[in-house]
């Protein structure tokens, strides 16, 4: 698994949501997350697998789509063979970037999904719809369901990137001390019922709420071609 600036060549895009998850929570609704796993076409248990990266956590929410990005390379055709193996998780402790069995031991196991990125490449729509397994690979109708779609990028070489500032005026009063945050989207180029019309792509950091009506307030985007 690469970072989208990493390297050169083309890439697999897989974007992550989550469809009627189970609520692990008992005063609220779960906090999901997703880590993904890759090995080769031949790797059917978890131990197989090497951990490669994880999106962010959404709070309360059984219906969640992910923001965070995670990138396949397609330099060779035998990497068309990757199995990937999605795990997602209630987070129950700080949230954390680190990426260990421990740490996952200290969440909530919600389900999984396996699948063969050769396969998701040639469905239409480059969009998978699976109903998630337990840790033993059998069906677990409760645990929800997870959808996948992959967009291939192109060579990265020659790209570039754009800052672009965004400017919101407020109109209306908020309360105090509140903080607020915003999610860029964009459209799915062939929709399909399966799936949502928007695509995550950017979410802002938390920001103060504007005291007052008609009071402006900003925020820049990194923005590289041929990823967003």
């Amino acid at each position: 698994m690469l970072a989208p600036d990493e390297g050169s060549g083309p890439l697999v895009e897989l974007s992550f949501h989550g469809r009627k998850l189970r609520n692990m929570d008992f005063l609220s609704k779960s906090d999901p997350f997703v880590v993904m796993f890759v090995g080769d076409q031949s790797a059917l248990d978890e131990s197989q697998f090497k951990m490669v990266g994880r999106t962010e956590t959404i709070w309360d929410n059984l219906n969640p789509d992910f923001v965070t990005k995670l990138y396949l390379p397609l330099k060779r055709p035998d990497e068309e063979n990757t199995r990937v193996l999605l795990q997602y998780y209630d987070q129950d402790s700080k949230e954390s970037l680190e990426l260990s069995k421990e740490y996952l031991k200290k969440q909530d196991f919600i389900g999984q999904v396996m699948f063969n990125v050769v396969e998701l490449l040639s469905v239409d729509h480059k969009l998978l719809s699976m109903k998630m397994s337990n840790r033993s690979f059998k069906a677990d109708p409760k645990a929800g369901t997870s959808i996948i779609t992959a967009e291939e990028l192109p060579d990265r070489s020659a790209s570039a990137q754009y800052v672009v500032e965004f400017r919101f005026t407020a109109d209306c009063e908020m309360p105090k001390r509140k903080k607020i945050f915003v999610i860029l989207s964009r459209s799915v180029k062939q929709p399909t019922s399966l799936g949502p019309p928007w695509i995550p792509i950017y979410r802002t950091g938390a920001m103060d709420a504007p005291a007052k009506s008609g009071q402006e307030f900003k925020f820049q985007v990194l923005l590289t071609s041929g990823l967003h």
